[in-house]
């Protein structure tokens, strides 16, 4: 059922976008009946794209030119060793995480698979009740 519900509204959300749009806009715009076929060559298009088979799709859009690239991240700098540079770190700056207390929002994150994130997860859930302070 959720694959069903997913691809329902792959077919139908870009459909009612555009004529919703088509709607609103009417009223304001000086020429209506272009806004309309406008809306119909988008109906057009996007109907041939829901039929047209996966390979046909990417040869139209050009998405077959990344396609096979591999993506390396070996030489990508550790996260857990790269936080020490930062100026300012998103967790701490933002208004909303900003008034967590240390404990549930430590100055830098540790690396998951060691001791300390097994050591900060229990207080956590020790802090928990006293989320602000």
């Amino acid at each position: 059922l959720g694959l069903v519900a997913v691809q329902l509204v792959h077919a139908i959300a870009p459909l009612s976008l555009v004529w919703s749009a088509v709607v609103v806009f009417q009223r304001t715009y000086n020429d209506a009946q272009y806004l309309v076929s406008a809306g119909v060559a988008a109906t057009v298009l996007h109907v041939l794209f829901l039929v047209l088979p996966a390979w046909i799709q990417r040869v139209v859009t050009g998405t077959w030119l990344c396609a096979g690239r591999k993506v390396s991240f070996e030489n990508a700098p550790d996260y857990y060793k790269a936080q020490y540079g930062f100026l300012s770190h998103y967790h701490r700056t933002h208004p909303l995480y900003a008034k967590l207390n240390v404990a549930l929002n430590p100055p830098f994150l540790p690396r998951p698979d060691l001791q300390e994130a097994a050591d900060l997860s229990e207080e956590l859930r020790q802090a928990g009740g006293g989320m602000l302070g």
